[in-house]
């Protein structure tokens, strides 16, 4: 009887079979004896893995967005270094929204013997978070995977804008051809824009105030901005013109992927709160 003992050192990997035979002390060889097709891996390497995404339309933070310029998918790619590898074992799990987590099937490639890579796309808006368990077959496991969040956005920002006084007493074309409404008092307007994944820092307002000259004025002496609030994707600012001038109104957004909100018309109207005053001027005994 003897014993033989694998490997030779713990770096070592091995993966073959056994077969021996025996000579007597007069020459005499036995028949080959075999292990029955028997495999005998040695393996005491952990797998490793390294992940990486497509080109992101955006990143804030460790978060990654994928708007309609990436077509609305994040693809990603695992590549797991591992001898003994079978791509079954390899446990991919994606949680859309928070939900619980469910488990995807990447479609595998091995390089070589050692490099094996897996591709999968997400698609479908929300939060995905993106997980890997693996252990090969030797119990070696592979630390654990965890992403950061990855966000698919294909919707674009709605812009909205409600104006409170109605009271409009005339509608004029101006000097730059525009149909420009004029009112006596103050005008409100209540921005809503409609988004989920809003950065209020990325609107970009476009208000000028001209005098009766066509002269520019300092809009932050004629107007005043509340703060945004939120409902949920609703998202709100008013806005208080109430100095005299003609005003020009744009907006643009977009949203933290990228997508732009459509074209806004920019609204024209003019705020003259200035009331004539009729009267008798009494010059030199003359009424004039």
């Amino acid at each position: 009887t003897a014993v033989v003992t694998l490997p030779l050192n713990e770096a070592e990997q091995l993966r073959g079979s056994i077969a021996a035979t025996a000579t007597d002390k007069y020459g005499n060889v036995s028949a080959k004896a075999t292990d029955s097709g028997k495999v005998i891996v040695v393996d005491t390497i952990s797998p490793a893995m390294a992940v990486e995404y497509s080109e992101a339309s955006n990143q804030v933070g460790t978060t990654l967005y994928y708007g309609n310029d990436k077509s609305g998918k994040a693809e990603i790619t695992f590549k797991v270094t591992e001898a003994n590898f079978f791509a079954e074992d390899v446990v991919v799990k994606v949680s859309k929204n928070g939900a619980t987590a469910y488990a995807v099937t990447p479609a595998w490639t091995d390089v070589d013997a050692d490099t094996h890579i897996g591709s999968y796309t997400i698609s479908g808006d929300g939060h995905y978070i993106v997980s890997v368990e693996y252990k090969d077959r030797s119990n070696n496991k592979m630390a654990s995977y965890t992403s950061d969040m990855i966000t698919i956005d294909t919707i674009k920002p709605v812009i909205n804008v409600a104006y409170q006084n109605n009271m409009k007493i005339d509608t004029l074309k101006d000097n730059d051809g525009n149909s420009r409404d004029y009112f006596d008092k103050t005008q409100t307007a209540v921005v809503t824009i409609t988004e989920h994944n809003f950065n209020p820092k990325e609107v970009d307002f476009q208000i000028v105030g001209k005098d009766v000259a066509g002269e520019n004025r300092n809009v932050n002496d004629l107007i005043s901005m509340s703060e945004w609030r939120s409902d949920g994707d609703a998202h709100v600012i008013t806005i208080t013109y109430s100095g005299d001038a003609n005003y020009t109104f744009d907006v643009d957004y977009s949203d933290l992927a990228k997508n732009a909100a459509e074209d806004y018309a920019a609204d024209h109207f003019t705020i003259d709160g200035v009331t004539l005053n009729k009267g008798i001027l009494i010059q030199h005994g003359t009424d004039v």
